[in-house]
């Protein structure tokens, strides 16, 4: 292997005690120094480093109608208070509603539009007109929610509630 040499290391008083190192560029050292030698001899390593563990993929729970709704009375009849069926605050950007036999409460979800975005929401609601594969994303007003219509995306369970 081809070895190279670091001159004039500084340690600043320290020893290095083992009789290896691992540099974070990647190579090890071959053998111990002190200040008095100041040279650090090392070599190229192919030692494999560890990888970051591997994040489990969302399952795909498939293709969903998506509707809006806001806190008003036209959207949510007597419940207009902006309540959740699950006792949150509904809050624009995080409460959707879904079927919670389909979809528990406290379900995280990813929502794929067909346009290639993507938003996160926890499941706080539900709704009557929610059957199955239907979610209602909240919007804090009726005009943003009909702003939206009716789309298709496809949905990802990231973590259930069991």
């Amino acid at each position: 292997m081809k070895q190279k040499t670091i001159s004039n290391l500084k340690l600043w008083g320290a020893t290095l005690l083992a009789s290896t190192m691992l540099f974070t560029a990647g190579f090890i050292a071959g053998r111990a120094t002190t200040p008095e030698t100041e040279t650090v001899i090392y070599e190229p390593t192919s030692t494999p480093v560890a990888a970051a563990p591997v994040q489990p993929q969302p399952e795909s729970l498939g293709q969903f109608k998506v509707t809006y709704y806001c806190p008003c009375a036209t959207c949510c009849g007597e419940w207009a208070d902006g309540i959740t069926a699950s006792g949150t605050q509904a809050t624009q950007g995080r409460t959707v509603a879904a079927n919670p036999q389909f979809l528990p409460y406290g379900s995280e979800i990813l929502v794929r539009f067909e346009d290639g975005t993507e938003e996160t929401y926890t499941v706080e609601d539900c709704g009557g007109a929610v059957k199955g594969q239907h979610i209602d994303i909240f919007m804090d007003s009726h005009e943003a929610a009909l702003a939206e219509g009716v789309k298709t995306a496809e949905v990802f369970l990231i973590e259930g509630v069991e």
